[in-house]
């Protein structure tokens, strides 16, 4: 028998009902003993063509969501040189590796041709290692393209029967991305208002300063720089200017610095600058001068004119320290010196202030041991009516006779307890033992007068009015015995929590008086913003009441409280020459050594009980 030719066609058959349906005819002709045969099969092949059918749509499906998907397909034949001969390549490509369409011509390199030499050389290699070893892995890592963009980049080799390989390959636009870590890496290490670093970006770089230096054999410079008078601006001009300011501080400081040093932006106006290559001292007193004269020129910011100084605190590696954290602080500790050396304003870290902050740690331990123990006492100073004489008030002062050092001066302890985060329980210990006191005084019968309390700059506004609430509801002092004094400097630190603070302890009927007036750097226009009931005037000007600038500053001080109807008082008042010319000049009280020191508690109470107003003012005013 000859073998059998099969002729296979399709056609479209009809039911009886006038319906249409494929159909497959197959004949078949053979010959057997000289005889040729046909054989025909009909099939119903309506299954097949749904199939067929559907298989097509799924496939034109899947080509439109390749080609839609922001992602680049690619398979490709691999040879054992590392080459290659490009099998597919989605449309996605185009947009994935932006190629336009008189790039995307389908040739063997060319996705290749879009990756760094690096990554590229990468991709050529692994697929040399297919043909060297029997395991196949897989290919993936985030890669940058030539044009800038990144793509996150997959290959799956697949090993067929035969021993060839294809590589089969995703590609996913991932620069997005990219840029928003990139931004918040940014963010994590750096401040938004100035530009510069922040303490994280500082912390990583300590290493790589200290690596350096010693590689070099090397220094390098932990400088503390922070603008004045930053908190007066705020305070007067508005956060938005006051944030120009510190960005333009940020600018001036970057002008005398170069690339390969560290400026970071601290809180409180500071900023930490890490400069490196040091070999002589004197490059840091060049670059001190240098960073002092470029703040000679006063900033212009929206049409105004603002003058900022900085003040500068250094210290070096390793000649102060080879920790960090002792060169942050020692450049800190340098950096307060500033305010006692009016001649300079940078100072360099020196172990005459490293032995003062043992003292300092050591006077912060028996300052919280005296404070839990009630050996801070509240003492008195009278505050006399310049016309009648009579004490109408006291202020609280806090003494402290320590078992080491003896007696401790306030202004001393008072800095330990601001800077070590004491002065709220200090204030507490003193405030409630002080309105003890006068409640005793007032029950007695002894005097019903106020008492004059100092609340630092430094205690939470909050924790303020609850002490306050609990001197008025617990203790049970009336409120017209009870008086709070904020320093002129603390209340411009932040006006508008000052006066919000300063309006409650009004409306509990407690008085306020700006201390320390003077030396600050408040303005008319903000001081009849707060509702004072006093000004205090410094002593400082007290004392040079004798030269012309000093009475012009006095006059000027009275003429301005009385214009705000704000009762004046001047402290530090120790002869006759002074009590005069402040009573011509229209002050209200007086407060001094005059007409007493600070007392304690029975020497204060001795004082109100035999005090003779009539007697002790006609003594002042006959000498």
């Amino acid at each position: 028998m000859d073998n059998p030719r099969q002729n296979v066609r399709e056609y479209e058959g009809v039911r009886k009902d006038g319906s249409t349906f494929p159909v497959e005819f197959s004949l078949n002709d053979i010959k057997k003993e000289g005889v040729l045969l046909f054989i025909l099969i009909i099939r119903d092949i309506t299954q097949r063509k749904k199939t067929e059918t559907a298989l097509r749509e799924s496939e034109i499906r899947l080509g439109n969501i390749v080609s839609a998907m922001p992602c680049a397909f690619f398979t490709s034949s691999i040879r054992d040189d590392g080459g290659q001969e490009s099998l597919y390549i989605s449309e996605g490509s185009k947009s994935v590796f932006r190629l336009d369409n008189s790039m995307f011509v389908p040739k063997n390199n060319l996705l290749l041709e879009q990756f760094e030499d690096e990554d590229a050389n990468d991709i050529v290699e692994f697929r040399k290692s297919l043909f060297r070893n029997n395991k196949i892995d897989m290919f993936e890592r985030e890669v940058k393209l030539k044009n800038g963009n990144w793509v996150h980049l997959r290959i799956r080799p697949e090993r067929l029967k035969n021993g060839s390989i294809l590589n089969h390959g995703l590609a996913i636009d991932i620069t997005e991305r990219k840029k928003a870590e990139e931004q918040i890496r940014y963010l994590a290490y750096h401040d938004l208002m100035t530009g510069a670093g922040n303490r994280a970006y500082l912390m990583k770089a300590f290493p790589k300063f200290i690596s350096s230096a010693n590689r070099h054999n090397k220094k390098f410079a932990v400088i503390s720089i922070i603008p004045t008078n930053m908190s007066y601006f705020y305070a007067n001009s508005g956060y938005d200017i006051g944030d120009m300011l510190m960005e333009e501080v940020a600018n001036r400081i970057t002008k005398v610095i170069s690339d390969r040093d560290c400026l970071t932006y601290a809180s409180g106006s500071r900023f930490i600058l890490l400069k490196g290559g040091i070999s002589h001292g004197s490059e840091i007193d060049d670059f001190c001068k240098n960073l002092e004269d470029i703040f000679i020129d006063s900033m212009k910011i929206e049409g105004q004119e603002f003058d900022v100084n900085v003040k500068i605190g250094v210290s070096i590696y390793p000649t102060h320290s080879s920790d960090s954290k002792a060169l942050l602080k020692y450049s800190e500790v340098a950096l307060s010196s500033t305010k006692y050396d009016f001649q300079s304003e940078y100072q360099i870290f020196s172990e005459h202030m490293k032995s003062k902050i043992a003292r300092n740690l050591s006077l912060r331990t028996r300052l919280k041991h005296a404070i839990l123990n009630k050996q801070i006492l509240p003492y008195f100073q009278a505050q006399v009516d310049v016309l009648t004489g009579e004490i109408i008030g006291m202020e609280v002062l806090a003494r402290w006779n320590d078992e080491e050092e003896g007696f401790i001066p306030p202004d001393v302890f008072i800095k330990i307890a601001e800077e070590y985060g004491l002065i709220e329980s200090l204030s507490e210990a003193i405030i409630e033992e002080a309105c003890k006191i006068n409640k005793r005084w007032i029950d007695q019968g002894i005097a019903r007068v106020p008492i004059a309390v100092n609340i630092s700059g430094k205690h939470d506004p909050k924790s303020v009015l609850r002490l306050i609430d609990k001197m008025l509801n617990d203790i049970g002092l009336p409120p017209e015995c009870l008086e709070v004094e904020l320093t002129e400097s603390a209340m411009m630190e932040d006006a508008l929590a000052s006066r919000r603070t300063i309006e409650k302890l009004r409306k509990r009927g407690v008085l306020c008086s700006v201390d320390d007036f003077g030396t600050g750097y408040s303005s008319l226009s903000m001081l009849k913003r707060f509702p004072l009931k006093k000004l205090k005037i410094d002593r400082t000007f007290v004392l040079d009441i004798n030269s012309a600038n000093g009475k012009a500053i006095i006059n000027a001080t009275i003429a301005m409280a009385k214009a705000l109807n704000l009762v004046v008082l001047a402290e530090g008042v120790d002869n006759t020459l002074h009590f005069k010319y402040l009573k011509e000049q229209g002050c209200d009280i007086i407060q001094g050594y005059l007409f007493s020191k600070p007392l304690c508690e029975k020497d204060m109470e001795e004082k109100l009980k035999n005090w003779d107003s009539c007697h002790e003012i006609s003594l002042v005013n006959m000498n």
